[in-house]
């Protein structure tokens, strides 16, 4: 007798922004690759600022679920992000996982100029609850 085939089995890809990357601009949409295609289950997509609020985001593919994008209604500032995921691979066992990024903005002076900056400076300490809701 032979085996039949193995179910495709999803895994994460990639995300844009990366897990523990720190951008420099402002981030307009946040997303997220599969090995194959998925759909989201549950809670889906999430994208939380660093107090563990929900930052309200549209959800949505463009080619047929092996890239989801989740569009925040306003770009994210300075500040620390996780995203939760969870995303139903074709054999409907769902998958979940989480990351997380921050935002740094350069500084600007008074006369809306960016100052020239040494190394640059790290995301200031802040209330930390996503490293409890991502873990």
């Amino acid at each position: 007798a032979f085996a039949g085939p193995a179910a495709a089995h999803l895994d994460l890809v990639s995300t844009s922004p990366s897990d523990g990357a720190t951008t420099g601009k402002a981030v307009d949409e946040v997303s997220l690759t599969f090995s194959v295609t998925g759909k989201p289950a549950g809670e889906g997509i999430v994208i939380l600022d660093r107090t563990g609020a929900q930052v309200p985001a549209e959800v949505a593919t463009a080619d047929d679920g092996i890239t989801w994008t989740a569009t925040p209604q306003s770009p994210l500032q300075d500040g620390k992000y996780g995203v939760t995921w969870s995303v139903a691979a074709p054999d409907a066992h769902p998958k979940t996982g989480s990351f997380e990024f921050g935002v740094k903005l350069p500084a600007t002076n008074a006369t809306g100029t960016v100052p020239e900056q040494g190394s640059g400076a790290a995301i200031e300490p802040e209330i930390d609850v996503l490293d409890e809701l991502l873990a």
